[in-house]
C-alpha cells in the first residue's frame, strides 16, 4: 500500500480544518435544508467552483446536496453558465 507523503498529509489536515470552520445549513443551489458536510456525517458535499487547481482555490468550497453536486458535474456546460464553475483569474481577482 502506498504511503501518503508528509506534505499531502499536512494538506489534508488543513483542508479538514477548513471544513470544520464552516458548517453549512442549506444547499447553495436548491436551498435544501440540512446540516454539516458529509465528511462529518452531514448532508452536504463540498463543491470547488474554481476546481482544485491550487491549494488556495481548493479552500473555496460551496455546500451542495448530493443531487445538485452530481448535476453540476454531469452538466458542466450548463453549470458553468449558472456560475458553478468559474475561472479564478477572470472572476475572482477582477471583481
Amino acid at each position: 500500500m502506498k504511503r501518503i507523503s508528509d506534505k499531502r498529509k499536512e494538506w489534508l489536515e488543513q483542508y479538514k480544518r477548513i471544513l470544520e470552520v464552516y458548517i453549512p445549513a442549506a444547499c447553495a443551489r436548491c436551498r435544501m435544508r440540512g446540516n454539516n458536510w458529509k465528511h462529518f456525517g452531514g448532508d452536504f458535499e463540498p463543491h470547488h467552483p474554481f476546481k482544485r487547481t491550487t491549494r488556495e482555490f481548493c479552500c473555496v468550497v460551496v455546500p451542495l446536496c448530493e443531487e445538485c453536486h452530481r448535476w453540476v458535474h454531469e452538466n458542466s456546460s450548463a453549470a458553468k453558465d449558472e456560475g458553478w464553475f468559474t475561472n479564478p483569474k477572470t472572476n475572482f481577482f477582477n471583481s
